[in-house]
């Protein structure tokens, strides 16, 4: 009994005492359950990192030593239906044009006649050893074609002088038209420099070798002051495209990077192209701010196609112009995922944007780009697969973890969501801005020749003679053939008359 009595004394005791290390326990087991999990979230968030940086290295490893472009997307080319009789007889007819109008043009080229004589010691008959030969007809003729090297030519000009037999008279015969008072430099020369440097992208000191050996001792700095001069004397048509510009409905644009020149080292500005109708205009700034488009464009509706940079947010509002996107962007976003573990996702985004250029090429097929019916096409087809990718993205983006390449393009997607649809309402917008992309190419490599302008006013020189020359390639127009001309009409020409002038209006003069 006494010892009952001591263990029943006893029992709260150890009843506390094994609650406490119950206790204990349990704090210790959830302490360990809380630094499991927050090592557990940090090897998470290391892993992510570990993925976006080797994505990173991927990227600029194919940057420093692979394709520079952007891979092509293998897309299985469209069925091709069965082509109608009346398709058939329209695509040989294209044909023949095509070939009618090369035949044409080649022969309103200059002919030179190159006539190959038979000396009088080749006349023996070698039948009769006979010399009594008659010339039959024209002879056998034959046309090739010849490359002429490029030279130059020095001209002695005589302005001839009449004096009235009255003595009280003289008369001089009117000088050539020059650019510039006083300038040793024809027009010709003018351009040829402008559109050296802006159409096949040659800087100033490889020209200086090539006129050299053309026969043409000149120094740059010379190249240089007929380049600038040029830009001067044509700025007034640069300023009539720029308000021009406004007025087009559907603009494309885009902007890429040029090295400026300064005492320590060289700064960064930017060239901007605005693709409207038959125009290329390009304009250089300082910065890559808004204030560019917003300038050029201000208050103006229409559409402007782009790609996600802010920089054009100001100038795409309600009240101003619509935005609309470009797919060619959004695919690129989906190129390093391919080497992430989000590779199979990516895979699908990249072959639903594929249906949607595969619909593109349908219509190009079937030769009813820019007709109601391809409004159609994109509406009947390319609408469900957008729908389809749209809700995906909704799908997937709260998965994804943030700053890897997979959250950035499903974002990008998201963000850019209305301007990426505005294909489906207005046929004339194309499905990318690839097309100012290839615009700025040219500066893209002349960038890499000549690696820097001198100063703001030499890149806004740049830009002026950029725009002509880009201009008349879209216009079909030789444009050493338009600067030669313009450099001395834009001399004499009124202010309302300055339309003539532009690249898709100009006209040669007839010859005298």
């Amino acid at each position: 009994m006494v010892l009952n009595a001591r263990i029943e004394a006893l029992l709260p005791t150890f009843s506390l005492e094994g609650q406490a290390l119950v206790l204990d326990q349990q704090q210790e087991n959830l302490r360990l359950r809380q630094q499991d999990e927050a090592q557990q979230k940090e090897i998470s968030e290391l892993k992510g990192k570990l993925e976006e940086l080797q994505s990173e290295l991927r990227e600029l490893k194919r940057m420093l030593f692979g394709q520079k472009a952007e891979p092509k997307p293998r897309l299985k080319p469209p069925e091709k239906p069965e082509a109608t009789q009346e398709e058939k007889e329209s695509r040989e007819e294209k044909r023949k044009e095509s070939r009618a109008e090369k035949q044409q043009a080649r022969a309103e080229m200059p002919t030179e006649e190159v006539i190959l004589p038979l000396s009088p010691e080749k006349r023996v008959c070698p039948k009769c050893q006979g010399t009594d030969f008659r010339k039959l007809g024209e002879g056998e003729t034959k046309t090739d074609y010849d490359f002429v090297q490029a030279h130059i030519r020095r001209r002695r000009i005589v302005r001839e002088k009449w004096a009235c037999r009255c003595g009280e008279c003289i008369l001089t015969a009117p000088a050539l038209p020059t650019v510039g008072e006083g300038s040793l430099y024809s027009p010709a020369l003018h351009a040829h420099v402008v559109v050296a440097k802006c159409a096949d992208s040659l800087p100033l000191y490889r020209q200086e070798k090539i006129l050299a050996r053309a026969g043409l001792p000149i120094d740059r700095n010379t190249l240089l002051e007929l380049f600038h001069r040029a830009a001067r004397e044509l700025r007034v048509i640069y300023n009539r495209m720029e308000g021009l510009l406004p007025e087009y409905e559907l603009i494309h644009a885009d902007e890429t990077t040029l090295k400026v020149q300064e005492q320590e080292k060289c700064r960064t500005g930017w060239i901007w192209v605005f693709l409207a109708g038959p125009m290329a205009f390009y304009v250089f700034s300082a910065s890559r701010s808004g204030q560019t488009p917003m300038r050029l464009l201000g208050d103006s509706d229409g559409i402007l196609q782009v790609d996600g940079y802010t920089g054009y947010n100001e100038v795409t509002t309600p009240e101003r112009r619509e935005r609309a996107g470009c797919w060619a962007h959004a695919r690129r976003k989906f190129w390093p995922v391919l080497n992430t573990d989000g590779k199979a996702l990516a895979e699908w985004a990249l072959e639903q944007i594929g249906q949607l250029y595969k619909m593109e090429y349908r219509a190009e097929e079937r030769q009813i780009v820019g007709s109601p019916a391809h409004l159609r096409l994109r509406q009947e087809c390319s609408g469900p697969v957008l729908k389809q990718l749209e809700a995906w993205v909704d799908q997937e983006l709260p998965k994804a973890r943030p700053s890897s390449p997979l959250y950035k393009a499903l974002n990008y997607l998201k963000n850019q969501r209305e301007s990426l649809r505005v294909f489906l309402k207005d046929v004339k917008v194309s499905l990318d801005n690839n097309v100012s992309e290839r615009a700025l190419r040219v500066i893209a490599l002349g960038r890499k020749n000549f690696m820097f302008a001198g100063h703001d006013e030499g890149a806004e020189n740049l830009a002026v003679l950029q725009t002509l020359v880009g201009s008349c390639v879209l216009a079909g127009v030789n444009p050493e053939t338009y600067i030669a001309d313009v450099l001395i009409r834009v001399q004499t020409c009124p202010q309302d008359q300055i339309d003539t002038l532009l690249p898709w209006n100009w006209k040669p003069r007839p010859a005298s």
